[in-house]
């Protein structure tokens, strides 16, 4: 039966050695609490605020077309989205760590959320209109060169924010080693997930330099940086993590 840790509590190993098992790790944070539904609508209604945030429902063919348009502007901001929340659930799902320091992380979190979803999906619409030559339409207006660098940093501000707050939840983790009885394999894990985020993290620091640094007429450039990150995390995680087996539960 699975339980929420709380504060300083300890697990023993009869609690441990009861609880389900998923990919090497014990799974401590089954249990539904009032901070994983919180989370959870929070996502939810910035999910649907993203999907119905048109101006109004098209009343002609040429409107239709225009929404069908910016379709995968909103399906890249949605799966953006639910990679953070896949990580949320996954570290409550494996840690079940509710204590003062988690509830802030998981409540601004969802606050960031909620305002970095305008520049996220007006960042993919500029990508695509720039990618498609304005086929794809971007609407937003940005009217000289002080805009963009503002419009491409406050993204990477959002994005950095984020995933700092992850890397927050996972140290929160970390440091109740001990209490959580992580044993070799889910602590090297955990450590190493830790780092993915700090490296996403870095990437965003360095697309908001770039984004004040570039030359005028390549300032978008700072948001394609991004485009590495999947490849260096996965690097990082294969060749650098620890390769731990998975210990007998």
């Amino acid at each position: 039966m699975s339980k929420q840790i709380v504060s300083d509590m300890t697990w023993d190993e009869a609690d441990l050695a009861s609880l389900a098992a998923e990919k090497g790790f014990r799974m401590r944070g089954l249990e539904t609490t009032r901070l994983d539904t919180l989370v959870d609508a929070g996502f939810a209604f910035v999910l649907s605020f993203l999907a119905i945030s048109q101006d109004s429902l098209p009343t002609s063919f040429d409107e239709l077309l225009v929404g069908i348009k910016a379709i995968p502007a909103l399906v890249l901001s949605f799966f953006m989205l639910i990679w953070f929340w896949l990580e949320h659930r996954r570290w409550s799902r494996r840690y079940g760590v509710e204590t003062g320091l988690s509830i802030l992380l998981s409540v601004s979190l969802v606050f960031v959320l909620m305002i970095y979803i305008f520049p996220l999906r007006l960042l993919f619409e500029s990508m695509f209109g720039f990618l498609t030559a304005d086929y794809l339409p971007f609407t937003f207006e940005i009217n000289n060169v002080t805009d963009a660098r503002h419009f491409f940093g406050l993204y990477s501000v959002g994005f950095m924010v984020m995933s700092l707050l992850v890397v927050g939840l996972y140290a929160v983790v970390l440091k109740k080693r001990n209490s959580l009885k992580l044993n070799a394999y889910e602590y090297g894990q955990t450590r190493g997930i830790c780092v993915r985020w700090l490296v996403a993290a870095l990437f965003a620091l360095l697309s908001l330099v770039l984004a004040y640094t570039l030359e005028p007429q390549s300032v978008h450039w700072s948001a394609f940086v991004y485009f590495a990150l999947p490849l260096v995390q996965w690097i990082y995680f294969y060749f650098f993590t620890p390769k731990l087996k998975k210990s007998s539960l």
